[in-house]
């Protein structure tokens, strides 16, 4: 056994006092990626006093997400969503999320996901058929946008089918404006001891959102909270997320969850599978523009199955739409750096970290790590037939977390998409102007930094 090293490597390109501070705030994505090319599997970097361990390596992430999971905390990394998610799976630790999780474990199984994925079906369908209709200047959008708003209907379809009484778009509007809040929350500068901003004039600027994005928030939660009041009064049976939510019991106690509760996770389910969700699909038909070749193959495969509804059976044979959005999130991962803090004192590859270290792990570094991927920087999507998944280590690749934290609605993520991906390219060309020099901006999820303009060419129907 090799001697444990207690002497961390440090990143390269530090500079005196303020540290890693300027590359690091200019462009995280592209610091992680040049250390990932340039470190070995654990080092360190710092912004002005503050030191960050990042696991750069499979083996790192799986003694972290895994091997050693009692000895990492989530709660100072996830704080600034506590507003909004309260104690849902997301936020919570300990005996509560071990409850909660074990409850909702039975409703997000593939064999479970049958009912909501009808929702899916056509709510796509409706969308196509929509934007099918209108002129070719109402076909002219923003990607990002246009994700975002129909994962969104998608979404709340799914979480709550009937019982908005009109509130639905309300609830959007509220939702954007309390996100952009909880943005500025986790993004806002620091000094260097730690401490927040005290440039006044910014500072001033964000007084307003802040104020509007806490009444979004209170106004959210009014609306989800009488929702679950009605459907618990009225026994209305239906086949969407908080029917499931309603239903849960504790094994061990036969209790059921609380309003209170089903509120956090109603929330939890919203922030987990919109943002993320609409971000994937964004970067999947950014990299489908720029490879065509690979929209054809997945038309090929969409216009194999049935005109009508598709079955779970059915989107499960949508194999190469699975890679192709398996490879945009490689490269693109929605949560693009997982946050942990150390409990105790452990061994990671070799190193000594003590306790009370903030642990990062970029999956924008990993999931390009030259050791472990054959075409680390291009797209290339058969990265994921099966036997070059076997020969890779498991945790080159996790945009879903790992081990007993890993997104409990990943299985219903991967169908959802699969089936918008499969469905808009069987109706629809989207056509995309090349992008000289593409932008990210990295926030809580992965986004385009500029617009992305495309237009919606329906295809020929046989």
């Amino acid at each position: 056994m090799l001697p444990i090293q207690t002497d961390i490597p440090k990143a390269r390109g530090a500079w005196p006092v303020i540290q890693h501070a300027i590359a690091f705030r200019r462009d995280p994505i592209g610091f992680f990626r040049k250390q990932a090319r340039e470190m070995g599997p654990v080092y360190y970097f710092q912004l002005f006093q503050r030191k960050i361990i990042v696991a750069n390596d499979p083996e790192a992430v799986q003694t972290i997400l895994i091997g050693e999971v009692q000895h990492f905390s989530r709660k100072k990394t996830y704080v600034f969503l506590k507003a909004l998610l309260g104690e849902g799976l997301i936020t919570s630790e300990g005996d509560h999320w071990r409850k909660n999780r074990r409850m909702l474990q039975p409703g997000f199984k593939r064999e479970q996901l049958a009912g909501l994925m009808e929702g899916v079906q056509s709510t796509v369908v409706d969308w196509c058929q929509t934007l099918g209709a209108g002129d070719r200047n109402a076909r002219s959008v923003d990607l990002h946008q246009a994700m975002n708003a129909l994962t969104l209907k998608v979404l709340t379809r799914s979480i709550i089918e009937t019982g908005w009484s009109g509130e639905l778009e309300a609830f959007q509007g509220h939702l954007a404006t309390a996100w952009n809040h909880l943005t500025d929350q986790r993004f806002q500068s620091t000094e260097p001891g730690g401490q927040k901003s005290g440039l006044a004039f910014w500072n001033r600027a964000k007084i307003h959102r802040t104020s509007e994005g806490k009444k979004a928030i209170g106004r959210l939660k009014e609306i989800i909270a009488e929702i679950i009041i009605k459907r618990r009064a009225s026994h209305h049976e239906a086949n969407d997320l908080l029917a499931m939510l309603l239903s849960a019991k504790d094994p061990d106690s036969d209790m059921g969850l609380s309003d209170a509760e089903i509120l956090d996770e109603v929330m939890t389910i919203v922030i987990a599978g919109h943002d993320t969700t609409a971000s994937a699909l964004t970067w999947t038909f950014h990299c489908l523009a720029q490879h065509p070749g690979w929209a054809e193959q997945i038309r090929a495969e969409a216009q194999s199955l049935p005109r009508g509804a598709w079955s779970t059976t059915d989107v499960a044979q949508l194999q190469v739409t699975k890679r192709v959005i398996q490879e945009a999130m490689r490269l693109f991962p929605p949560v693009w750096t997982f946050g942990r803090k150390t409990t105790a004192s452990l061994e990671l590859c070799g190193f000594q970290i003590p306790a009370d270290c903030s642990v990062t792990m970029p999956l924008v570094g990993v999931h390009r790590h030259a050791d472990h991927w054959e075409r680390p920087d291009h797209f290339h999507p058969n990265h994921f037939l099966p036997e070059s998944m076997q020969q890779r280590h498991k945790m080159a690749y996790f945009p879903f977390g790992a081990g007993q934290r890993m997104c409990i609605g990943s299985h219903y993520a991967m169908m959802e998409m699969q089936t918008i991906v499969a469905r808009i390219l069987r109706t629809f060309s989207v056509v995309m102007p090349p992008v000289r020099k593409l932008r990210i901006l990295p926030q809580v999820t992965l986004q385009p930094g500029q617009p992305m303009p495309c237009v919606f060419e329906p295809l020929e129907q046989s």
